[in-house]
């Protein structure tokens, strides 16, 4: 026995030695990241073996202005002018492919006919490529390579590309005229103009004699236009570019005919002077919102994504609003609003909401910009939004309640209607229930998407301003301001240890209650119900705040 008592005593005194000898050592080792650290780097990439994701081209639609040399691989001249093709649209940009790299296509084709259709639509206007085209077509009959369809397809192009089917472009042509809004066949009787010029000019002679205040008589003009661009006839150049100047210029004339005689300045071939004429036009407060037309926005459209952005920057520093109004706009366009510099020289108008006119949701996109774009010096500028408020009109109460309801979510945001959207139905009287008109209710306009882009800058300076409006928030929109004020550290660590320990005891009562419930047909514990602190109106206490983090906490992917 006493061999048994011996043996436990040792054993003990054993344990304890390691103990006092190990574990201060393995606590010294705890560090993970120190010990990552210390793990020697990767050895470098071998230059002799090629990465596929390395050499594959960025398909993305604002970078067709970079296209493959004509050195390039066969690959990816295909992979390249086959995205062109899905890219192309009649007042946007696309690059055109060189001599060569069009006879290397060509090529192509020749050995496989079913590669035209992945090409077709990024071929230039000429009369190679329509006789190439037409060959190829005439080839193939209607038992060839191509379904009917796709017949159908390569002959649409020849009516609008080539001279072979002028008789049937004519037929579309000539129901170009005067709609309510614009005009109506303007791209045949435009492509007509370049295919046969002799065929088209009785109609363009007929739109030309119409008034003064007819869009037809603007399309006839750019028609006479684009074939004395065609033609090198100097002299016709210079009196319809002056007609089609004119009309953009003119104040009293309507929306679309100055929208269509400023697209066909700009779409058709540069000219000397241009930039600076346009550029002259910005401070035109009628030109820089034409409603649904496109206006001094068209010339972004149809240029390279690069090329204006310099330019746009610099005149968001003029002293004219029409100026920075127009520049804000055409800078948002092809996703230039995405590049931080973009978004930088704007941030004046978070502060100032009158530092340019709010057109198609502009500032509202610069705020939904920064929830992905990382600009310290806007954290400022967006505390400020947080309070901004803006009237916006409902007509019954049940409206009201049903944006008080909804949830802040992005869609809505993007929508602009979920910003703070309960002060509607706090603030709505019942006397506009019957009333057609509605009435103008005051809400915070920006300050959910606000809050989700201080969020995503993450400056504890962002803090106080945050708490503060915790309370006047309502519903969900309380969800999103603690998760962000959880990424901007505005609650200390032992607060949110705390506040985790008391949600998960009161998760596990509710479950305990659940299970109780199932067992004994007793109601189930309503845990997100009118008493949780989402469904409480009016201040929050302490109390509401800690369940309100642990809450967050307990589902967070992102915890410290």
């Amino acid at each position: 026995m006493k061999r048994v008592y011996s043996a436990i005593g040792l054993c003990a005194a054993l344990l304890i030695f390691e103990a006092w000898v190990l574990l201060p050592a393995s606590h010294a080792k705890t560090d993970v990241v120190d010990g990552l650290l210390r793990v020697p780097a990767p050895p470098p990439p071998n230059p002799l073996v090629s990465r596929h994701s390395e050499t594959k081209r960025s398909l993305d639609p604002y970078n067709v202005s970079n296209p493959p040399g004509d050195n390039a691989s066969t690959d990816e001249l295909l992979e390249y002018w086959s995205a062109v093709q899905r890219q192309r649209q009649a007042l946007g940009y696309t690059p055109d492919p060189s001599e060569r790299t069009l006879e290397r296509l060509f090529r192509e084709i020749d050995k496989d006919h079913s590669k035209l259709m992945k090409l077709l639509g990024s071929f230039p206007d000429g009369e190679k490529t329509a006789d190439f085209v037409k060959g190829i077509y005439d080839q193939e009959g209607t038992t060839g390579a191509f379904s009917k369809d796709e017949r159908k397809a390569i002959k649409n192009w020849l009516v609008y590309h080539s001279p072979y089917f002028s008789n049937e472009l004519y037929q579309l042509a000539e129901k170009a005229g005067d709609t309510d809004t614009y005009v109506t066949n303007q791209d045949e009787l435009l492509a007509l103009a370049r295919v046969d010029f002799d065929k088209a000019r009785p109609l363009i002679d007929r739109l030309y004699a119409n008034g003064p205040d007819k869009a037809s008589r603007v399309l006839a003009r750019w028609a006479l236009y684009r074939h004395a661009l065609d033609t090198d006839s100097t002299g016709d150049i210079e009196r319809y570019r002056d007609e089609l100047k004119a009309v953009v210029e003119d104040k009293t004339l309507s929306a679309p005919m100055r929208d269509l005689a400023m697209d066909a300045l700009v779409s058709e071939k540069e000219w000397s002077g241009r930039d600076d004429w346009y550029t002259g036009l910005m401070a035109d407060e009628t030109l820089g919102d034409l409603g649904t037309y496109t206006g001094l926005t068209t010339l972004i459209n149809v240029s390279p994504p690069e090329k204006y952005v310099d330019k746009m920057l610099e005149l968001l520093k003029s002293d004219s609003k029409a100026v920075r109004t127009a520049a804000v706009r055409n800078l948002l366009l092809k996703g230039n609003g995405s590049k931080p510099e973009v978004i930088k020289a704007m941030l004046p108008w978070l502060e100032d909401p009158n530092w340019a006119n709010d057109v198609g949701g502009a500032r509202m996109a610069i705020v939904n910009a920064l929830s992905s774009i990382k600009l310290p010096e806007s954290v400022q500028g967006l505390i400020r939004m947080l309070d901004e408020k803006k009237k916006q009109r409902v007509t019954t109460y049940a409206e009201a309640s049903n944006m008080a309801n909804r949830p802040a979510n992005s869609a809505a945001i993007a929508a602009n209607t979920a910003a703070n959207a309960a002060a509607y139905a706090a603030n709505f009287s019942a006397s506009a229930v019957n009333s057609s008109s509605g009435r103008d209710i005051e809400v915070y306009a920006y300050r959910s998407v606000a809050v989700t882009a201080l969020a995503f800058q993450a400056d504890p300076a962002a803090g106080p301003a945050l708490r503060r409006v915790l309370n006047e928030a309502q519903g969900y929109d309380r969800m999103s301001i603690i998760d962000a004020l959880l990424k901007c550290r505005g609650f200390s660590v032992p607060e949110q240890v705390d506040s985790l320990e008391a949600a998960t005891r009161k998760q596990m009562m509710a479950e305990e209650l659940a299970r109780a419930a199932v067992n004994t047909n007793l109601p189930t514990a309503d845990y997100y119900g009118d008493n949780s602190p989402y469904g409480k109106t009016g201040p929050l206490n302490q109390a509401d705040i800690k369940e309100m983090i642990g809450q967050r906490l307990l589902i967070s992917s992102e915890v410290t």
